[in-house]
């Protein structure tokens, strides 16, 4: 059995963003998840480990990857049902509505589209959980998973630079995360305000 190494890159309470690369491999794709709450069902990542994931058929999601303990079997321990699936937003607000696409499930993606200081926006999902999953059915249909945390980030770390606008001005702000020195772009606002 082949191993998916799911490698946290940034972590907070409110969302985390890892890469997904075979063992020894190129990432894959990235993957968006809630953030770090102890491993609360609905609203937690799970924790770092090594689980087992196979191909699964949801009511919800139809053809998807459902992740077990290591023996296989069991759920991931004091959770239900944790999936990859389909989905684009963790914790992402749009016209005062937080979007989210998951409650504790695991989302790849091509890349982050959007980001706040509590949520995320991933972009072309469907692309990148396509290709996982012809992955695992050349896999014989399950992994391993490794998944490592990244250092949890608080919210009031993320702090604004090089930006004079006011918030309620900038359709983006930059953004520095001090612990990973990544600077990011945030997106306030992805469609326009004016009034034609």
């Amino acid at each position: 059995m082949k191993t998916l190494i799911l490698q946290r890159t940034e972590q907070n309470e409110w969302f985390s963003v890892g890469n997904l690369a075979e063992e020894g491999k190129a990432p894959m794709c990235l993957t968006i998840e809630r953030g770090w709450r102890n491993n609360k069902r609905n609203v937690s990542s799970i924790p770092q480990g090594t689980y087992v994931t196979s191909i699964h058929r949801s009511p919800r999601f139809g053809e998807c990857l459902k992740v077990f303990e290591s023996d296989g079997v069991s759920e991931v321990n004091g959770r239900h049902s944790i999936l990859f699936h389909v989905g684009n937003f963790v914790n992402f607000e749009r016209d005062n509505v937080v979007l989210n696409d998951t409650d504790g499930c695991i989302l790849p993606v091509t890349n982050i589209a959007g980001r706040q200081k509590r949520g995320v926006f991933g972009g072309s999902s469907r692309t990148r959980f396509n290709e996982l999953m012809d992955w695992i059915k050349a896999e014989n249909g399950a992994a391993r998973l490794i998944v490592r945390s990244a250092p949890q980030t608080n919210e009031s770390d993320i702090v604004q630079r090089s930006d004079d606008k006011k918030p309620e001005e900038a359709s983006s702000l930059f953004l520095s995360c001090p612990h990973c020195k990544k600077d990011f772009l945030a997106v306030l606002s992805l469609e326009s305000d004016a009034q034609a």
